[in-house]
């Protein structure tokens, strides 16, 4: 999670609405390591006139033999690698080989982190991931690709990469509403989550943001909301199945649970087990005061007897 670290400054990019599976308007996602980093490789091979790549780890042979390639075919080629936290020594190699090949290469600002990872292709197709380009974890790490041709994104992370290319200070332009930079994305995100009417998910590798934190515990807090805001037990049954039902919230994101890497999974699964002990619970207690509401409202009845 993009963060203030010590004195250097995380610089990441974010889309902020949730992205289904497959092509969705303008945005196109691609989820590994099933999916391979292949159509990067295509689309770097594709281009035809420009191509711009910033990269918090590049160590991928085939992807820097396809960027030296298109450079000497005539492709503007420019790429942007982080050198902050010892980063410069593992990008180094890459960088040498690269510079030989005439790509245009830059090293970003000491005094910065780079954590964005994005290529824009041709002034005309954004490439948003969260992976790095090191070849030797791709078939092990889950990430998320997400190819993007809305023309305000696309101009908008143009502009900011020609910026920090040239180690110009310049203000962080936003796309079409659902694109952000770190930092400076904090309020955006807590926007976002705090938008969340049914369903959120949530994976990130490093969590260390209060101000996240606190807004995912209020989302988590509303299912015993929820079950306060019923007025009758069908009302209550109702907003169960919603949560705990065979499509419900909490049943979905169990299921989910075996598209998750080996290792991941424990940890999600106990996640999500106690959130729905929670909605038990609070359902249990809502159900009880019910019935108490129910049975305090009734009329007294008395038997008389005519003597």
């Amino acid at each position: 999670m993009p963060c203030i670290c010590v004195t250097s400054l995380i610089l990441s990019l974010i889309l902020v609405p949730s992205v289904g599976a497959g092509a969705t308007g303008t945005l196109r996602t691609f989820v590994d390591p099933s999916a391979g980093y292949g159509f990067l490789d295509r689309a770097v091979l594709g281009a035809r006139h420009t191509i711009d790549l910033s990269m918090y780890e590049l160590e991928d042979a085939t992807m820097e033999a396809d960027l030296v390639a298109r450079a000497r075919a005539g492709v503007d080629v420019r790429v942007l690698l982080d050198s902050e936290y010892g980063i410069k020594d593992v990008n180094a190699p890459a960088a040498a080989v690269l510079t030989r090949g005439g790509v245009h290469v830059a090293w970003a600002p000491s005094s910065q982190i780079f954590h964005a990872k994005y290529f824009v292709i041709d002034g005309s197709a954004l490439y948003i991931g969260t992976g790095n380009l090191t070849a030797q974890y791709y078939s092990s790490t889950r990430d998320f690709w997400v190819l993007d041709q809305g023309r305000a994104d696309v101009d908008a992370a143009s502009t900011t990469f020609s910026a920090d290319f040239s180690d110009r200070s310049a203000p962080l332009s936003t796309g079409s509403g659902d694109l952000v930079w770190s930092p400076g994305s904090t309020n955006d995100l807590v926007s976002l989550i705090e938008s969340a009417r049914h369903t959120l998910l949530v994976e990130n590798e490093e969590m260390d943001s209060s101000t996240i934190e606190a807004a995912l515990a209020a989302l988590r807090a509303q299912f015993p909301a929820r079950f306060e805001a019923a007025r009758t037990e069908q009302q209550l049954r109702d907003e169960n199945a919603k949560i705990l039902g065979k499509k419900g919230e909490l049943t979905t994101a169990l299921k989910s649970l075996g598209t998750l890497p080996a290792a991941e999974r424990r940890t999600a699964g106990q996640t999500i087990n106690a959130a729905k002990k929670q909605v038990q619970r609070a359902l249990e207690v809502r159900r009880v005061e019910l019935e108490r509401r129910r049975v305090d409202l009734e009329p007294d009845t008395y038997l008389v007897h005519d003597t």
